[in-house]
């Protein structure tokens, strides 16, 4: 129920079926990478249905993170006891940290983005978002490749790029309130096998 800080030059590490409950907005900033791997049983990070959490920001250098099989939900970004310095508006967040996400779900998140990835490389592939209040997953500057993504629920953008580089395949999304994809500031996005329904816009570059 309070903000946690993480050093550098450590690993934190999460294995099958370990929770991680954040009462009170409570956010977790690390400069350390993270390592959560959920086999038999899923890994769970959240709030609770009524006392939303806050969410992690990972700041390892040049270091990787791998999440998988993962459900983040109930989770509503840096809270206003937060400095942010950073410009984090995620309830999951990656700045200057390369990352892997591998079957990971979003449900019921009230922060801006879902994800946010600032400046990083990436790798995401089988992930579900639905119930999320804004943008889906927001690429800041970032490089990488994605395989199966599903929004639904979505208040805004489904996937958002900023001055990135992305290969998208595998794309299915449906209630979107804006748009699918988003690709803006000199973004180069390829993107192939869509299917989407009942969204305000499609592609706007």
């Amino acid at each position: 129920d309070k903000n946690i800080y993480i050093p550098g030059g450590f690993k934190v590490f999460l294995t099958s079926g370990q929770k991680i409950i954040l009462n009170n907005d409570a956010f977790i900033f690390s400069n350390s990478p993270w390592i959560a791997i959920g086999s038999e049983n899923i890994i769970n990070i959240s709030g609770n249905d009524n006392n939303f959490g806050g969410g992690i920001l990972i700041r390892a250098k040049n270091e990787k993170s791998h999440f998988k099989n993962v459900i983040f939900s109930n989770l509503k970004g840096p809270g206003d006891n937060i400095k942010n310095e950073f410009l984090i508006f995620g309830s999951l967040n990656f700045y200057e940290s390369n990352v892997e996400l591998n079957n990971i779900e979003f449900k019921n998140i009230n922060s801006e983005d879902a994800i946010n990835i600032f400046r990083s490389n990436f790798s995401i592939s089988n992930a579900k978002f639905d119930q999320i209040i804004s943008d889906g997953i927001d690429f800041d500057f970032s490089n990488g490749s994605a395989f199966n993504l599903s929004f639904e629920n979505i208040g805004n953008d489904a996937l958002d790029f900023s001055g990135s580089k992305a290969k998208i395949d595998g794309f299915y999304t449906k209630f979107t309130g804006d748009k699918i994809l988003s690709a803006g500031e000199m973004s180069t996005i390829e993107v192939s096998n869509i299917k989407s329904s009942d969204s305000f816009s499609g592609i706007v570059s």
